[in-house]
């Protein structure tokens, strides 16, 4: 009988054949493909989606680490009164180059317009916006403003308070009744601070004066009474008195190098007198009965109203006027 089994030594060079033939195809393989790319996110650290930045932050966002507070832009504050408004990132689109950079810091009149201004940029213009609830110029002098200008390196700043006494340990106590004559100086001191810096950094620097309060709730008197030092009001101050406006004026006026616009307040209080509602314009789309409210009314002192017609209007002019002072005196 005859066997079909080939000999052994044949059967180990046939096999060592295969062998180097399979390492010599596979070498091959691996020095004509090409490497593929290296992704550089960790599979351990996804990212988030860009301009996705956290809401509902508490309005004391001074509790946040410089870490997860990113500056300006990226403030994300819950405005609770009168209405919740809350504050997203600007556009990513707009956040490459512009030709005017605009940083708009300030208090709930910014936060309420802030949506506003930030559709206000567009491919030569960015706003970016930083804005704390109850916040005065004191809160922004501990590093909190360095930080802004370090982030956003804008050409223009504008500063705009109403005259709330602040909510830092650094501003004036709303703990006991004090007397307008210590407001007037702590905001002369700090506004003086914060635009020295603004300066410093190249920009050129406007002061937004605050618009009209409602009469409807006056403030209290220059040198509280006896019972007010007791137990002041919750809201005791000094928002959108006259004597703010005449301060911002004098601190223009003895520094040649900085700016003052009324037209955010002259646009929801004209000849800086209170109106609740306006005649409608050509931008408020459906209107009735021919006006729109711009203000809250009832017991409020000073915010906008809150369907936002006053927002619109206070954020256009404060654009307009920013861009036009800042073509003209570049920093």
């Amino acid at each position: 009988m005859v066997s079909h089994r080939r000999p052994a030594n044949h059967r180990k060079r046939v096999g060592l054949a295969i062998l180097l033939a399979v390492a010599l195809t596979a070498t091959l393989t691996s020095l004509t493909s090409p490497t593929p790319p290296t992704s550089p996110t960790s599979p351990t650290s996804p990212t988030s989606p860009t301009g996705a930045f956290p809401t509902g932050a508490p309005h004391q966002d001074r509790a946040l680490t410089g870490a997860n507070r990113s500056a300006a832009a990226r403030l994300a504050v819950t405005h609770t009164s009168p209405s919740a408004i809350t504050l997203k990132a600007a556009p990513a689109a707009v956040k490459k180059a512009a030709h005017h950079v605009i940083l708009v810091v300030g208090d709930s009149l910014v936060a309420q317009a802030a949506g506003r201004l930030w559709a206000a940029s567009n491919f030569a213009l960015r706003i970016e916006v930083a804005a704390e609830l109850g916040s005065a110029p004191c809160d922004w002098t501990t590093g909190r403003f360095d930080a802004e200008l370090t982030a956003v390196h804008p050409d223009t700043v504008v500063l705009a308070f109403v005259g709330n006494a602040g909510l830092s340990s650094g501003c004036v106590s709303t703990k006991q009744a004090f007397p307008l004559s210590e407001l007037l100086a702590n905001y002369r001191i700090n506004l003086t601070a914060l635009a020295d810096r603004a300066t410093a950094a190249g920009a050129t620097v406007i002061i937004a004066t605050p618009p009209a309060r409602n009469p409807g709730t006056p403030p209290p008197p220059d040198n509280p009474t006896i019972g007010a030092r007791a137990k002041p009001d919750q809201f005791y101050g000094y928002q959108g008195v006259p004597a703010i406006r005449e301060l911002y004026a004098q601190l223009v006026a003895a520094n040649q190098r900085w700016h003052l616009t009324n037209a955010p307040a002259l646009a929801i209080s004209p000849s800086f007198i209170y109106k609740q509602i306006l005649s409608c314009d050509a931008d408020d789309g459906s209107c009735p009965d021919g006006f729109v409210a711009v203000r809250t009314g009832r017991n409020d002192a000073i915010h906008l109203d809150e369907t936002g017609n006053g927002a619109k209007r206070y954020a256009e002019a404060l654009v307009a006027s920013a861009v036009a002072i800042t073509d003209r005196y570049p920093g």
